[in-house]
Formats: C-alpha cells, structure tokens, sequence
C-alpha cells in the first residue's frame, strides 16, 4: 500500500528563486498526492525518495540517489553486457555545467557525436560498430519509414499552469481538438512537480517517453549517472502510469557510442529528429518577442509542406517547456487545421511508435535483442548488495560525489542553447506546485 502526507506550496516567482533543495528529496515534491498506478507496486526497487527536482541543481550526483538499488542493479546489467571499449569512451567536459561541453577531438569522428557544435551530426554509428556492438548500439531513429509520414514529438514536458500561463494543459486541449496524438518526451523533475499532467497525457492516449530527470548533456555524465537520470525518470512514469516506454531521447540530442549502448542495454531505443526538421522554437536570443519566434517557427512548418506534394517521413522537434514554446507549439497547430481545411497539408502526424509501426510501452524485463539475457546474475547481485552498503555509507555522509571519470583531450565547444530556457521555466515563471513531507511504501 502507498500512503502520502502532502500538501501544496503555492509560491511567488521570488521564493522558487530562493529555494535550496535538499540533494535527496523525501517522497516529495516528486509524487505529491498523485495516485498512483495500480501496477506500481509491480515495479521493483520502486524509489521510496527521488532526487532533487530542481534543475538548477544539476546532474544526479548525490551518493544516495547513486547508490539505490533502482541504479545499481541496472548498472551492473550495462556493466555484464556492454563492452569495455564502449563503457570505457571519454566522457565530454562540460563548459557551464548545464548545456555547453566539449567533445574530445581524439574521438569526434569514431564516438559518433550528435550536438549542436559537433563537426558533424552523427545519427548512425559505423556499419562495423553496429555490427560488433549489437544489440545495444543502434542508429538513433530520426525518420518514419514511408512517404509523407510525420512523427509528431514535444521535448519537456509537462509544464503546468502553477509555473506556466500558457502549459502542455493547453497544449494537450489543442490536440485533442483536433483528435491528434503526439509522443511527448517527459522530464523527471518536470514530472516531479505536475504529476497528474503525466497521467492526462497518458490516459489521453499520447505516447510518453524518456527524456532524464535533470536535462544534463548525457555526454558529460558517468555511466552511473545516465543509468540514474533514465531509471529514476523511468520509475516515476510507471508509479502514475503503470507503463514503461520503449523509446528515450537525450537532452539537446546530446549523444555518442556510450550513450547509446548504456541506455540500449536499458532496453531503450535513442530517438533523435531529422536534421532539417528542427522548430528552432528554443534556440531564440534572450529578449526576442514572443511575436518574431512564432512567425519564425511558422514560416519553418510551412516550409515543411508547402507545394512539397510527396517526401521521404520524418520525425521533428519542438517543445512543450513553458509559455513560449506552448504558444508556439499551439499556433503551429492551428496553422496545420487551416492548411487541412485547404487540402494544402499532405502530411499524416502520428507519434513516433506509431509512425515505427512500434508499441509505445514494453515489459519492465524488456531488453533488446536475445543477447540481453546474458548479463551475470551473479553480478546483478552482488552490485545490489554492494548497493544495500553504499546507502548506508551515504546516509552518514550526505556530501559524497559520483565519480567523474576520465573526460580525455578535448578542442570542440558544442553549445546546446535551451538549458537557460529550462531554468527558466522551472525557477521563474508563476507559482510552482511543490509538495510532500512524506511517503513510504509499504
């Protein structure tokens, strides 16, 4: 049985700026008094705390949140089946500890990188990787098979009306009116703070996906660390849903061979977009009115249609992150209803697992490929055990660090230009729905 004790903080922009988190956040601000899903219980090692849901934090680190079995167990199963040559890849060095890295120019080309700044946007690895590293490594998915086909996908979600004037509520009232499903890649902390979003969504019909809990450049991160930011993000979906995705995407489309094959041996498949389908509705200077970026982000959308009778499908991006962006988003939506009531709109949109002929929710043991089942038992259990300690040891000592590992020479700045957005939109804007002293699972 789940019991809470919540209640509801509203609060002005100037306190959510004051706030300090603690790095562990008991039950909390993360499930509130949402009800869970009946199938949550089936959900093993199930978090009885989550990390801190404020992004401003930065990336899972606390030694705690590291340790729990939720992480470790999964990283002992990315550790028996992913090899050492992918594990083992230089990590990128973040510049301003949120959106701007630099990748190690001694693996630019090998590493496959996908980021804005990188020499080249690598959505598909060598063949011979693909080869020797399968089943874990895949090419990231960027395009639905067949002809004008469109997989309709919204970053950041869900923003809700205590943070946002305009949110993925509304967002998701205007696709609904127009009986439109979309794949919404959903944000942890996000989640965190409008938890009944999340089950809207779902029970809407849309397609839910992964997209971490703190929106850190997952090349910066440890293996660890990304199993943490996807498994704590994974967990909070199936306490409200009762399901676990198939697909997730990094932040920024920040990606390489590690990152890939760490959240392949998750049992994830990476999406990504079409190089050319990108909105731009979140890569806009501080100050630009909220007028020029809809015109902007309109006259893309047209450009995607207008007199193209027939095309190759696609997947593209935009975001569902705050008031601008639903704006936007909303807008584009309105453009594409009179575009139909025209015949000038020859695209289908669909989400992405439908446009893949995919389901969008697999079995919590899902993994890819046969091979998956391969991974030591032995070693699964012994990294819980070691897990059991690992807690024990950090309860006594709050301020340990996740390891950083090697991060190699490094010349290419890679700049990812929404991270100020997010901080934003999580710190900022309205009143922010926080809540939950407690909540044990019994």
């Amino acid at each position: 049985m789940i019991t809470a004790i919540a209640f509801t903080l509203a609060l002005s922009a100037a306190q959510v700026q004051a706030i300090v988190y603690p790095a562990q956040v008991p039950a909390a601000l993360v499930l509130g008094t949402a009800v869970p899903s009946p199938n949550a219980a089936q959900y093993a090692n199930m978090p009885t705390i989550f990390p801190d849901p404020n992004e401003a934090a930065g990336p899972i680190s606390d030694a705690t949140m590291l340790a729990h079995p939720l992480v470790q167990t999964a990283l002992a199963h990315v550790n028996a089946v992913v090899p050492a040559a992918l594990l083992n890849l230089s990590l990128s060095v973040p510049v301003d500890g949120f959106s701007t890295v630099t990748y190690p120019a001694a693996q630019m080309t090998s590493a496959c990188y996908w980021g804005f700044g990188a020499t080249s946007n690598c959505n598909v690895p060598a063949a011979a990787d693909l080869t020797k590293y399968a089943p874990y490594l895949l090419a990231d998915l960027t395009n639905c098979p067949g002809t004008n086909v469109l997989g309709l996908s919204y970053d950041d979600a869900p923003s809700g009306p205590a943070q946002e004037t305009t949110s993925t509520v509304d967002l998701a009232a205007k696709l609904l009116t127009m009986q439109q499903k979309a794949t919404f890649f959903v944000v942890g902390s996000s989640s965190a703070y409008n938890p009944s979003i999340v089950q809207d969504l779902y029970k809407a019909g849309h397609e839910l996906a992964v997209h971490t809990w703190t929106h850190t450049a997952l090349t910066t991160l440890t293996n660890e660390q990304i199993v943490a930011e996807i498994k704590y993000t994974e967990a909070i979906i199936y306490y409200l849903t009762g399901v676990r995705p198939r697909y997730a995407r990094s932040p920024y489309g920040d990606t390489d061979n590690r990152v890939r094959a760490v959240i392949g041996a998750l049992g994830y498949q990476l999406v990504s977009w079409d190089n050319t389908k990108d909105t731009g509705d979140s890569d806009f200077p501080t100050g630009t009115s909220l007028a020029t970026m809809e015109a902007q982000v309109l006259n893309t959308w047209a450009s995607w249609y207008k007199g193209i009778a027939s095309q190759k499908g696609f997947i593209e991006l935009e975001h569902s992150l705050n008031t601008n962006s639903n704006v936007i988003a909303i807008a584009a939506l309105d453009q594409i209803v009179a575009a139909k009531a025209n015949n000038s709109f020859p695209l289908t949109m669909m989400p992405v697992g439908q446009c893949m002929s995919q389901t969008s929710y697999v079995p919590l043991d899902f993994t890819l490929g046969a091979n998956a089942t391969t991974s030591s038992s032995a070693a699964v259990s012994s990294a819980t055990s070691a897990a059991v300690s690992r807690v024990s040891s950090a309860a006594a000592a709050a301020t340990g660090k996740a390891s950083t590992g090697s991060t190699g020479s490094s010349s290419t700045t890679a700049s990812t230009s929404d991270a100020a957005n997010h901080f934003v939109a999580k710190m900022v804007s309205g009143s922010l729905v926080g809540a939950a002293l407690c909540l044990s699972l019994l």
